[in-house]
């Protein structure tokens, strides 16, 4: 009995049930193995068979089931469920005895509720259930709630799928994501990844917005993976990494985009900065740009002139007109060499390498530069603050010929 019991644990589900077939002790113990998987209802023909199996043996097999999936055909010759099937489940699962029954899966259930009300109600009887899966809920069941609502604000939310929101306020126009995420360690793409599937995948299904706004940190608009078309994409970004930042340019591919980095390291860096990230998301429709950078104590030392080089030569090919490029000085060190600056001091430490190039860069030849460099921008915008020696300075340059 060992050695059957054996061979019964490793078999296949196909070979358990032949098995059974030819062994009274495999008769017994193989309902035990087949049915601590999930059962997957798919059809009509799968329903009778599911009922034949489970009343055997006096109906004592139903002990034994761990997980019960209510489905589609896979194939659309195959019959659904009917009435008189459904009615049959129905009446299996309120007068069985189930001592393991805990996952219960629903795909479609919208449908099959609205069709077989009894069904859900005996589905109500299983108190032993600790997962309950609903999968492709049909929304288009409902009549949109909420048609005239256009700018939405979504603050504090820990449910972080779109596609109530999508359906219930079909004609946005403007969004605002805010505070999804507390932590840094929640940012992270691998902790992201299995919400921006599932919001994918509802959107695949249901469809999304067009929006002309949308305001949020990288993070949220990752995760809600969002892939409609945006005019204009407000980002803030933290500690998410460039590759995120990539994924949403390409996703949305926004005609304007406004960036706001605080203390990220990297930013300008060729391949994995700003500027591989535009070259490789494309920015086809980008016509505006905004970027603004709270440079980061361990970006001091960074050649800013190279920088700007390497973000010019990855815009050069987009149909780019306007450029704002804001650098804001609040977080670098206001000391050098361990002397540390005193608000009562006359004498000022030497500045890093950043701070000494943005006390002296002339920002107008600096914007004539670029203009220059950039053949398609009409206009150029560089702004510095928060320098602890030159006061805040913006130029604005444009191109003679637009003036005219």
């Amino acid at each position: 009995m060992d050695t059957l019991a054996r061979i019964a644990s490793f078999a296949s589900r196909e070979a358990i049930s032949t098995l059974m077939q030819a062994n009274h002790f495999l008769y017994h113990e193989g309902p035990k193995i087949l049915l601590r998987d999930v059962v997957v209802l798919q059809n009509h023909a799968d329903v009778l068979l599911f009922l034949q199996f489970m009343r055997a043996e006096k109906g004592t097999r139903s002990r034994y089931l761990a997980g019960l999936a209510i489905a589609p055909p896979e194939k659309k010759e195959e019959d659904p469920m009917q009435e008189e099937t459904a009615q049959m489940l129905t009446q299996f699962l309120i007068t069985s005895s189930f001592d393991r029954l805990m996952t219960l899966r629903f795909e479609d259930p919208e449908a099959k509720i609205t069709r077989y009300p009894d069904l859900l109600a005996a589905c109500k009887t299983l108190s032993g259930i600790e997962c309950f899966t609903l999968e492709s809920c049909d929304w288009s069941l409902y009549p949109p709630p909420f048609p005239k609502v256009r700018k939405l604000t979504i603050s504090w939310s820990d449910y972080r799928s779109l596609s109530p929101y999508i359906h219930a306020f079909p004609n946005l126009r403007h969004l605002e994501l805010n505070d999804t995420f507390d932590e840094d360690d929640e940012r992270r793409p691998e902790a992201l990844a299995p919400y921006r599937q599932v919001n994918q995948a509802d959107q695949c299904r249901q469809g999304s917005w067009s929006l002309d706004e949308l305001s949020a940190d990288v993070a949220d608009v990752y995760v809600s993976g969002l892939a409609c078309r945006v005019g204009h994409l407000f980002l803030g970004m933290h500690n998410e990494t460039f590759e995120m930042l990539e994924n949403v340019i390409s996703d949305i591919c926004p005609s304007r985009l406004s960036l706001f980095v605080f203390d990220r390291v990297g930013v300008f860096d060729k391949a994995l900065g700003m500027p591989g990230v535009l070259v490789r998301s494309g920015g086809k429709e980008l016509i505006a740009l905004r970027l603004e950078v709270r440079i980061s104590p361990d970006d001091r030392d960074l050649d800013i002139p190279r920088a700007l080089e390497h973000l010019c030569a990855s815009i050069c090919e987009l149909p780019l007109k306007s450029l704002i490029l804001a650098f804001d000085c609040y977080g670098l060190p206001q000391w050098r060499g361990g002397l540390k600056m005193s608000t009562s001091s006359t004498s000022k430490p030497p500045p890093c390498c950043v701070g000494r190039y943005l006390q002296e860069v002339n920002l107008e030849m600096l914007g004539l530069r670029i203009l220059e460099t950039v053949a398609t921008l009409q206009e150029v915008t560089l702004s510095i603050k928060g320098h602890h020696i030159r006061e805040d300075d913006e130029v604005v340059i444009t191109r003679p010929e637009v003036l005219q």
